[in-house]
């Protein structure tokens, strides 16, 4: 089996697994050509990963790239002004955009529209549902915010075509519109 393009991106993933990927990494011509035998293109690229990170040790085997000794001999302010350069040439600018509008019905404008309170019936309720399964229903949701939304963008309080509002009053599964009315008092 031949190829050339999985061995070459093999090699350069396995650089960029270094420390530190060398500024010039120069692979031989042979290694990246479809005439060459897969085994020995694998061998010769581990062979020239294995040349590149050498170039990055210390005598000791720990990487150098904190050496400043070692990394001045390596780069100069002339290839960090061609990097710098390069990396400004491929820069992507994302622009912030205006937010979305809010939804026009929120359970926050909802509680502080209403003023009567929980448990008081002001919609009249023909809904097929029980209030013993009431509380079955409302544990679909994680909490009582949650059934309100839901019970609001399904056309609630005129319908409750969920059955979350047993009682008629506008509120689904126990919610109170009271935390809303207090912060604005």
């Amino acid at each position: 089996m031949r190829t050339n393009v999985p061995l070459a991106i093999v090699a350069l993933l396995a650089l960029s697994a270094c420390n530190e990927v060398p500024a010039t990494v120069e692979p031989d011509a042979e290694i990246l050509t479809s005439e060459t035998n897969v085994d020995e293109q694998g061998d010769e690229i581990l062979a020239a990963i294995s040349r590149e990170m050498e170039k990055n040790q210390r005598g000791d085997g720990i990487s150098n790239a904190q050496d400043f000794d070692d990394v001045s001999v390596r780069l100069t302010i002339h290839s960090d002004a061609e990097r710098l350069k390069e990396l400004r040439k491929n820069r992507v600018e994302f622009w912030p955009e205006a937010l979305p509008e809010p939804p026009e019905t929120t359970i926050a404008n909802y509680a502080l529209s209403v003023d009567h309170p929980v448990g008081s019936p002001v919609h009249e309720r023909f809904a097929p549902f029980s209030t013993g399964s009431l509380p079955a229903r409302c544990a679909r949701y994680f909490d009582a915010h949650e059934a309100q939304r839901a019970f609001l963008d399904a056309g609630g309080p005129q319908r409750d075509r969920m059955g979350l509002d047993a009682d008629g009053d506008g509120y689904a599964c126990d919610w109170t519109p009271e935390l809303f009315r207090a912060m604005v008092k």
